[in-house]
């Protein structure tokens, strides 16, 4: 088959319109409006289709390339995402040739095709820099991973200068997937310097606050190895320990807890300190509770016998009242119609 087929219905639409308009008749120039009104609700329907795919698609396949054989939960759903691509390909719908190349790849639970993975390589190729133009970062997110995976390679060492290029375009322009895939770059070694002199952490750091789940999953487990905490003089670094505690990650509320308490990697702040354990402690983390009655007790423990008195019978009194509103709730108001 000719792969010109393969090319989106709407130029074949635009082709039937000129020709029709050619003969003068006012019925085909009537039949070419109905197609093309038509292919405008099928694109429309198609883009929905596609974004709803592709989401899929994005997180089961860490963007396209992560390696998920063997997952068999993931199976299914990466299963009618192929389905769903493969009919909108089917149909000449460009964007989806670049997911069914790393599906057909055969290394996320999908049976794989080498012949059909480099056949849809070159569709996705042609077409991605046949629409390079358009406004859309995500076309050129897939152009920079195509050229990431030519330059893989080791004939084609040219090609991470060209991938990062598309790359930074596309995370220019908010696209947290190009971040993310930028910070990938240079934690296997790229050869192509960043600009502005960020690394690998910086855009991590990016693509996690624009939204990316894979990055802020990958920061959470270096926080964990202990291997983020080091870099916290670091301001992006401690502006993304503040951004995930203010998005309500309480492991990071609890280490801004302890880290304004004992001063060590922050300077000193009760007030701060006590601030970040109430935000865990409403999510239910018993080390911030705990850290909540200490510094209560700690506070009590150095008043005046007097005024510590009077402090405990108005807790006293607090809860006593907060259990009464519990047991005995104000009675809801009567609806007025």
């Amino acid at each position: 088959m000719d792969e010109r087929e393969n090319l989106p219905a709407k130029l074949a639409a635009q082709e039937l319109t000129a020709s029709t308009e050619k003969r003068g008749s006012l019925v085909a120039r009537g039949m070419a409006a109905l197609l093309v009104n038509t292919q405008h609700a099928l694109t429309k329907n198609n883009d929905a289709l596609y974004r709803q795919a592709r989401e899929v698609y994005n997180r089961l396949t860490d963007d396209g390339l992560g390696s998920w054989f063997g997952y068999k939960e993931r199976e299914l759903p990466l299963t009618e995402t192929f389905n769903l691509f493969q009919k909108l390909a089917a149909e000449g719908y460009g964007k989806a040739y670049y997911p069914l190349s790393t599906l057909y790849g055969g290394e996320q639970s999908i049976n794989g095709d080498p012949v059909q993975a480099e056949r849809f390589r070159k569709l996705a190729f042609d077409w991605l820099f046949a629409n390079q133009l358009q406004n859309d970062p995500e076309i050129w997110n897939d152009l920079g991973k195509l050229y990431l995976y030519l330059a893989s390679d080791s004939n084609y060492y040219g090609n991470e200068d060209i991938a990062l290029l598309w790359l930074l375009k596309a995370a220019n322009m908010g696209d947290a997937s190009a971040m993310w895939h930028i910070s990938r770059m240079y934690e296997f070694g790229c050869r192509v310097s960043l600009p502005d002199g960020t690394d690998s952490l910086i855009w991590k750091i990016k693509a996690a606050e624009a939204g990316h789940e894979e990055a802020q999953r990958r920061l959470e487990m270096q926080h964990e190895h202990g291997d983020l905490e080091e870099k916290i003089d670091d301001e992006q670094v401690f502006n993304w320990y503040v951004w995930s505690a203010e998005h309500g990650h309480v492991w990071a509320q609890l280490f801004l807890g302890d880290a304004y308490l004992d001063g060590d990697k922050l300077g000193q702040d009760d007030k701060q300190s006590m601030y970040w354990y109430r935000k865990a402690a409403e999510q239910g983390h018993r080390l911030a509770q705990d850290a909540l009655k200490n510094n209560a007790l700690d506070k009590l423990s150095k008043l005046p016998p007097e005024s510590r008195e009077k402090v405990i019978k108005l807790a006293a009194k607090k809860l006593a009242l907060k259990a009464m509103r519990k047991r005995y709730p104000a009675p809801s108001k009567p609806q007025t119609k």
